[in-house]
């Protein structure tokens, strides 16, 4: 269990779980900030060419077409969203669009976010390198 502060309430909360993104994001921007440069949150890709499905990436580099997904939902019961049929269709469909998707579980987002951080970063420097 974790605790916030409400700014509204003026009262300290319990929360089960933090969001992992912003929380990744925080890390990102206290350890290695340049990476914030070109990052987009919530990056939707292949807009219009799937009328069904809206698809987002929690965060991505356009250019390069790299894409991070964080799979927060193991710690809600049933396991989330994540790792369904339409998950796996959504990582092909981004493959066959040419992004590279880097994925981390909340446990690794949780316990060793510098190392999610300096994964993110060598995979940024290797497909950056392949441009030059």
């Amino acid at each position: 269990m974790f605790s916030t502060f409400n700014k509204l309430t003026g009262k300290k909360e319990k929360i089960k779980e933090p969001c992992m993104e912003s929380y990744l994001y925080s890390v990102i921007r206290i350890v290695d900030p340049e990476l914030l440069e070109g990052l987009k949150q919530q990056y939707r890709f292949c807009e219009g060419n799937y009328k069904k499905r809206k698809f987002k990436f929690d965060f991505c580099y356009p250019e390069l077409k790299i894409a991070i997904e964080v799979d927060g939902g193991q710690w809600q019961a049933g396991g989330g969203k994540h790792m369904t049929d339409a998950d796996y269709e959504k990582l092909n469909i981004a493959a066959a669009h040419g992004y590279l998707v880097i994925r981390f579980k909340t446990n690794m987002v949780k316990e060793d976010s510098v190392g999610c951080v300096m994964r993110i970063r060598e995979v940024y420097d290797n497909v950056q390198n392949r441009f030059q």
